[in-house]
C-alpha cells in the first residue's frame, strides 16, 4: 500500500520521523484517497523501516509528490477520528 502525507504535517513532525518513534498522523491512502488517522512509525528512507509501506509527501496544492524517493511508514494502528 502507498500513502500520502501533506507537506505541512510532514514539516511539523519531521524531527520524529526517525523510524523509532510512534506518532499519530493523518495520511491518505493512494489507492482510494481515503484519509486515515493512524499511529505509525515513519522514516525518511524505506531502508530504515523493513516491510514499510511507501509514504509520499504531497504539497503546494498540486497533489503531486514532493519527495523523489518515498519515505517509509509502518502503520501500527488505525485510530478513530
Amino acid at each position: 500500500m502507498e500513502y500520502f502525507i501533506v507537506e505541512e504535517m510532514a514539516r511539523e513532525m519531521e524531527n520524529k520521523f526517525n523510524g523509532q518513534e510512534e506518532v499519530e498522523v493523518e495520511v491518505t491512502s493512494a489507492d482510494d484517497f481515503v484519509r486515515h488517522l493512524v499511529k505509525a512509525k515513519i522514516a525518511k528512507s524505506l531502508d530504515i523501516l523493513p516491510n514499510a509501506d511507501k509514504l509520499w509527501v504531497r504539497g503546494d496544492g498540486t497533489g503531486f509528490p514532493m519527495n523523489e524517493e518515498p519515505w517509509g511508514i509502518l502503520v501500527l494502528e488505525e485510530k478513530e477520528e
